[in-house]
């Protein structure tokens, strides 16, 4: 019968020596590579050393610094699991973050976000909205340019402020469009322009019945005008100048615009 032996039996000395050589150094590197990376753990997820010192925002007006945070943070906390379990705490939480536009902030149009790694501080400097008016309709907001509204407002009444108010039951939502039609939200904006640079004070501005596509400005001596959502009056300004070179303004009740291209007033 033949025997089988295991090979290290047929080993050389020095060949032994040198293997057991070899698992030193491989369980030596293994147990450095594991005290690596447990040192790295523990320096990301629990030292001081890499703790934020401070968190400034600055360029903030309508909404408070401790709301943005609050509000950016949970922002930032859509990019994963990794940043949740870093924490806002952790300076490397805003590392590589710089400009945000879709900040899902209402009051902010975009925000810049400069770290500190060496100094362990965060400043973030907010391009707020523009006001441009109030809308109201369940509820009273202040909207921007576009039609977004980001906070929200009392009701006001006078020239000051344009005022909006909406006849239709909808709900108003802080960081959405103050009006669902997005054309004819645009048609109101430009008209509402174009009254203006004509030198007419608006007292109030309403929507009416939405299934009747009709909205109304009324000047401050009460003279009504009538538009249609669907469309902004050709060359309105001019419009107005002839009008005003025809009659008095405070002599009228209406001017209706709602027909393409015809004026009709009383």
């Amino acid at each position: 019968m033949t025997s089988f032996r295991d090979s290290s039996d047929a080993l050389t000395p020095a060949r032994k020596k040198q293997r057991r050589r070899h698992r030193v150094i491989f369980w030596a590197l293994a147990g450095s590579s594991l005290l690596l990376l447990l040192g790295m753990f523990y320096l990301v997820f629990f030292s001081k050393i890499i703790q934020v010192r401070a968190i400034t925002i600055q360029g903030n007006r309508v909404a408070t610094s401790d709301e943005l945070k609050q509000l950016l943070i949970k922002k930032l906390d859509e990019r994963g699991v990794l940043a949740r379990w870093l924490g806002s705490g952790n300076i490397l939480y805003w590392m590589n973050v710089r400009t945000i536009i879709d900040t899902g902030i209402p009051a902010a149009g975009a925000l810049t976000i400069t770290t500190s790694l060496i100094h362990r501080t965060v400043s973030v400097a907010i391009q707020e909205r523009e006001f441009n008016g109030v809308w109201c309709s369940d509820t009273c907001v202040g909207f921007d340019p576009n039609g977004i509204a980001f906070f929200l407002a009392p009701q006001v009444y006078g020239s000051l402020l344009l005022k909006i108010q909406d006849e239709n039951t909808s709900t108003l939502s802080l960081g959405s469009p103050v009006f669902n039609d997005k054309e004819a939200l645009e048609h109101i904006f430009e008209t509402i322009r174009d009254v203006k640079e004509s030198g007419i004070a608006i007292d109030s501005v309403s929507i009416k019945d939405i299934s009747l596509r009709e909205w109304e400005i009324q000047n401050t001596y009460g003279t009504v005008f009538k538009f249609s959502l669907d469309f902004v009056p050709n060359d309105l300004v001019n419009v107005f100048k002839t009008l005003k070179e025809r009659t008095k303004f405070e002599n009228l009740g209406y001017i209706d615009f709602r027909v393409k291209n015809r004026v009709y007033y009383k």
